[in-house]
This record gives structure tokens, sequence and C-alpha cells, in this order.
């Protein structure tokens, strides 16, 4: 294989590329990989997006020397799943304070309103008979 050719292969899952460091029609991604993997650690993962991230790792030659750059790219499933079950928690949160409110309403005029009603009709009853 010469230094310009890549191998890629694709799956539901994931796309993985192996591609040599030296050669120069290196994707950008690749290349800063390339550069984070020297200095940082052997494996380094990003966030390629909303919905995908990628995994990269060096594979040296015999001698120490980088010689590919594998590259694993896969789709941000538990993330996604992460936010849809925030937004379910959400809204189930927004309905019942809605219905808290509802029922707090109707309690507040069942107890205190009522009961300022029945004081009010007891207040106007007696200043009629005090009239009479």
């Amino acid at each position: 294989m010469r230094p310009s050719q890549a191998v890629s292969r694709s799956c539901p899952t994931f796309q993985l590329r192996i591609q040599y460091v030296a050669d120069p029609a290196l994707p950008a991604d690749l290349k800063t990989a390339v550069e984070k993997l020297s200095t940082v650690s052997d494996v380094w993962v990003q966030a390629l997006g909303s919905r995908t991230f990628g995994g990269y790792a060096l594979l040296n030659d015999i001698s120490g020397q980088p010689l590919l750059v594998l590259s694993v790219q896969t789709p941000r499933d538990i993330s996604q799943q992460g936010r849809e079950t925030v937004c379910f928690f959400l809204l189930a949160a927004a309905i019942l304070a809605s219905s808290l409110i509802v029922v707090s309403a109707g309690l507040v005029e069942r107890v205190v309103l009522a009961r300022l009603l029945r004081i009010s009709q007891a207040i106007r009853q007696i200043s009629q008979a005090g009239e009479s």
C-alpha cells in the first residue's frame, strides 16, 4: 500500500479509517489528532458534532515512530438518548407543575374564598337584622 492510499471501512454503527501519518493528503481532523496524540496521550477522543464523535490512536512502527493513524467515528446515541430523557422529564415536570397549580387554585377557592363568602353573608345578615 502506498502512503497516499487509505483504508476505510464502514458499518452501521461506526466508520473506521487507517491512514499513513506521512500522507500529504491527510485530512484536517487526522492532522489535529496526530498532533494531540504525539503530545497528550495514546488515545484521543473528540466530539465531531452533535451527533457523532471520533476516537483516534497512533500505530507505531518497529522503531517506535508514528506510522499509521487509526480513526473511528461513531454516532453519539447515548448523548441523544440523554437529551430525549431530559426533554421527557422536563415535559413531565411541566405537566406536574400545571396540575399542582390547578389543584392549588381549586383548594384556595374552596377553603379560603368560600369561607370569606360565608363570613360576608353573615355580616350582611347581621347588619340587615340590626337595621330592622
